[in-house]
């Protein structure tokens, strides 16, 4: 496979913006484009905005547009599943207030979904530069990365929701995740 991706020409790009560290550690896009010899694309612009004016703005540079329309055409998409660790001082009262409403147990690419895999509070949207989560059901390979007791819930709902085609994760972790799927729809 990796033979393949190679021959393909392959182009990497992040999913979502965000400041990535800097010095020897490389952004996890960089990572893999070096791994298989593709291309590495970057997104400089954050991935959560403070209001829709400032993503709009962004979004309108050539730089993340370029990015944007390189989306529409994934193959593989690669991402973490975040657990429900949202801050009203980052999000905004409004915001975290909503999500606690909706019963958001986790994240994938800065969208928060339910225990069913459905993603909840749009307004959010607004505010976030990234491959629109929603969308992730017509990209043909999508390998979810998570682990850890804190993750078995929003893994269990990214299943559940249709997100991943692949998990990486621990097998004490997969054990977990499906001994709670078995509680909740047999017990």
């Amino acid at each position: 496979a990796e033979e393949a991706l190679h021959e393909a020409g392959a182009t990497v790009v992040p999913l979502c913006g965000g400041y990535w560290f800097t010095g020897p550690a490389r952004e996890p896009f960089r990572r893999v484009a070096d791994g298989i010899g593709g291309l590495p694309l970057g997104l400089l612009a954050p991935g959560l905005v403070d209001d829709p004016a400032t993503k709009r703005s962004l979004v309108r540079h050539d730089g993340v547009r370029r990015i944007a329309d390189l989306w529409s055409r994934l193959e593989v998409a690669a991402f973490g599943i975040g657990g429900p660790a949202w801050n009203p001082t980052v999000l905004g009262e409004d915001i975290a207030a909503e999500l606690d409403r909706a019963g958001a147990v986790g994240e994938v690419l800065v969208s928060p979904f339910d225990a069913t895999g459905a993603f909840v509070c749009p307004a959010l949207r607004e505010r976030t530069i990234a491959f629109d989560a929603r969308d992730l059901g017509r990209v043909p390979v999508r390998i979810g990365v998570a682990g850890g007791p804190s993750k078995v819930r929003p893994i269990l709902g990214a299943l559940r929701g249709g997100m991943v085609t692949a998990l990486v994760t621990d097998q004490a972790t997969a054990e977990a995740v499906t001994a709670l799927d078995d509680a909740e729809v047999h017990g």
